[in-house]
Formats: C-alpha cells, sequence, structure tokens
C-alpha cells in the first residue's frame, strides 16, 4: 500500500487530501477480498495552547491529541459471500442469528424473511470474509418446527439474491 504524503501538517481548519495506492503483483494475492486499515494520528510534537483571564474568568492549557481509522477494501476476481445460519429463539419473542461467511468475499445487503411474498422482517447485515457475527431480530417465528427461510438481497443490485434456511433452537 502506497500512502502519499506520509506526513502532513495542518493548521486549524485547514485541509488536506491524502492518497491512498495499492498495487499488488499480479501474483502476490489469490482471489478474494482484502482489507487494511490506515492510522492517521497526530504527532508528539502537537501544539499546546494556553490562554490566561486577567481578573476573572476561566483559564485553560489544553494539550489536544487524536487518532482515527480508515478502513481501505480492495477486491481480486469475483465472488460471492458463503452465508450459513445458526437461529435461537429467545425468552422474549426475538430470534438471533448467527452468522457465519466461510467465503472469501464481505456480504452487504439485507437479510430478509418472509412469508409467501409478505415480508416478515429484514435487517441491513454486513459480514466480512471468514467471520461470525450475531444479529438478533425482534421477531420470532410462530411455528418452531419449520426450518426458517432467510433471503439475502445484496445492496450490489449486479449480485444475485438467494435464500438459506435456519434451523430453530430454543432457550437462552
Amino acid at each position: 500500500m502506497i500512502i502519499s504524503p506520509k506526513v502532513v501538517s495542518l493548521k486549524p481548519g485547514e485541509q488536506r487530501t491524502v492518497r491512498v495506492s495499492v498495487r499488488p503483483r499480479a501474483d502476490a494475492f489469490k482471489e478474494g477480498e482484502y482489507r487494511a486499515h490506515v492510522l492517521f494520528s497526530m504527532l508528539d510534537v502537537a501544539e499546546t495552547i494556553q490562554t490566561k483571564a486577567e481578573k476573572e474568568g476561566v483559564s485553560m492549557k489544553l494539550n489536544f491529541k487524536s487518532e482515527t481509522a480508515v478502513v481501505v477494501y480492495g477486491s481480486i476476481g469475483k465472488g460471492l459471500a458463503e452465508l450459513k445460519t445458526a437461529c435461537n429463539i429467545l425468552k422474549n419473542n426475538k430470534t438471533k442469528i448467527t452468522i457465519t461467511n466461510a467465503g472469501k468475499w464481505r456480504f452487504d445487503g439485507w437479510l430478509r424473511i418472509l412469508d409467501g411474498d409478505k415480508k416478515l422482517t429484514e435487517d441491513k447485515i454486513f459480514i466480512v470474509r471468514e467471520s461470525i457475527r450475531d444479529t438478533v431480530l425482534n421477531w420470532a417465528p410462530k411455528d418452531t418446527k419449520a426450518p426458517i427461510k432467510i433471503t439475502w438481497v445484496p445492496l450490489d443490485e449486479k449480485k444475485k439474491s438467494f435464500t438459506t434456511t435456519c434451523s430453530i433452537k430454543t432457550g437462552k
């Protein structure tokens, strides 16, 4: 990853553009999605501002430092997330869905539960490659013996939606 410029000095109210470029060799990575974190932090030479009030008022000494990180995503090839689910009905009429993405591609879109054409519930989901996450829906199925059908609708309209099923466990 190439970052330019590597060091930036800004005065209050000033802005600068920082460019990030990723130029891997053709044989450096396999197909899939990759991410990196770029951390922006103030140097230890951050300026100290001190004010003194006359007679009455407020005296202040301010040492200010901050950090922020930006996530950079890139992909090689085109593929689909490999989503698997485990459903657990909670006591408070909610459903916890544990989503495993075993694939090399992230999923960014909607998790929808339908009864025929009627949408029962939906939740916006973002799950990166090779990860697990839980989502809790304010909904529980009436029939806990039948598996839940989940339709996954990607935000990228070029990708097709797909359906998975989730067997139900009851308990905590």
